[in-house]
């Protein structure tokens, strides 16, 4: 290696060319590492987001929605698999079903047509009556049906409340009801 002097710069023969390329070369490495840094950085990031979006989602859907179920979610159940279950499903409630701790209501029959109704009535002289409805089951909506229309041929305006069954239990143990029907029985 030889030295020489040039305006105050030094330069060495033989090796600026190969530190030059050495040098360019470290910088496209780094240039490259540091691209496979961004893209790995940008791809978690997209992974939180989406992973945070989908969890809320699923605690609005918990929150506000009565008719999500955890278990429904996990298993894959639709709603035609639950259409088909309440078709089939009987309903025939107790007083300890509705767990009312309230003495006010008494039980009593009404009869129309060939069926006959166990229903739970508030001891009240009003004229309006509310009535609780299961709004996913026909069978129980059509009850309701005929015991609304015998109530309102003895002189009662009746309003019928239609809920879900878990709401509809709730709403009669906290005794927001005028009646309640319990159970059926098919005469022939």
């Amino acid at each position: 290696m030889t030295f020489t002097k040039k305006r105050n710069r030094v330069k060495i023969k033989g090796t600026v060319g190969t530190d030059r390329v050495d040098s360019l070369e470290i910088l496209a490495k780094r240039e490259k590492d540091m691209k496979k840094q961004i893209k790995h950085c940008i791809l978690v990031i997209i992974i939180v987001f989406l992973t945070a979006g989908a969890i809320s989602l699923f605690l609005n859907n918990l929150s506000f929605n009565p008719d999500f179920s955890l278990f429904d979610a996990m298993s894959g159940a639709t709603e035609k698999s639950h259409q088909v279950e309440n078709e089939e499903s009987e309903w025939n409630y107790s007083r300890t079903d509705i767990q009312l701790s309230d003495s006010k209501y008494t039980e009593k029959w009404i009869t129309t047509g060939k069926s006959r109704y166990r229903i739970l009535q508030k001891d009240s002289d009003t004229k309006d009556i509310v009535i609780l409805s299961d709004k996913e089951n026909d069978d129980y909506q059509e009850a309701v049906g005929k015991v609304a229309g015998d109530l309102e041929t003895k002189g009662y305006h009746v309003r019928i409340k239609k809920y879900s069954e878990i709401m509809m239990l709730s709403l009669a143990h906290a005794g927001h009801f005028d009646v309640f029907l319990m159970s059926e029985e098919v005469n022939e």
